[in-house]
């Protein structure tokens, strides 16, 4: 996950701004997701460990996370954010070929627009 246009954020509001929506990310976050789910933050960027959820149920957190967002705003800038999703199903991939299809899901989202959202998963086959 990664705040659009938090680069411009902080040229504009000053360094302390983007603090504060990283800050403010940081806590609606923690508010949307579960107890067994993992929130990391990955530099700029956000990720998510979710155990036992499909794309659905990230798809679910996604525009939770959405929601509360809109309701929040920093300056007169309303925080957004650009949103990859990287399932799997039956087997699973190395951390690093996961984290890797859901950082193409963040760049392909950014793409598309803010407030994008893409989804990568990768299929199994014997």
């Amino acid at each position: 996950m990664d705040i659009d246009n938090f680069k411009r954020r902080n040229d504009t509001y000053e360094h302390a701004a983007g603090d504060a929506a990283l800050q403010v990310v940081w806590r609606i976050l923690n508010d949307c997701v579960r107890m067994e789910d993992v929130p990391a933050r990955l530099g700029e960027e956000f990720g998510f460990l979710l155990p036992d959820t499909d794309a659905s149920g990230a798809i679910d957190l996604v525009f939770r996370i959405q929601t509360a967002l809109c309701q929040q705003v920093q300056g007169s800038t309303p925080l957004t954010v650009s949103v990859g999703v990287s399932s799997m199903t039956e087997k699973i991939d190395t951390w690093e070929q996961i984290l890797c299809r859901a950082d193409d899901a963040v760049y392909e989202a950014n793409d598309l627009g803010r407030t994008a959202l893409s989804i990568m998963t990768a299929f199994w086959r014997a």
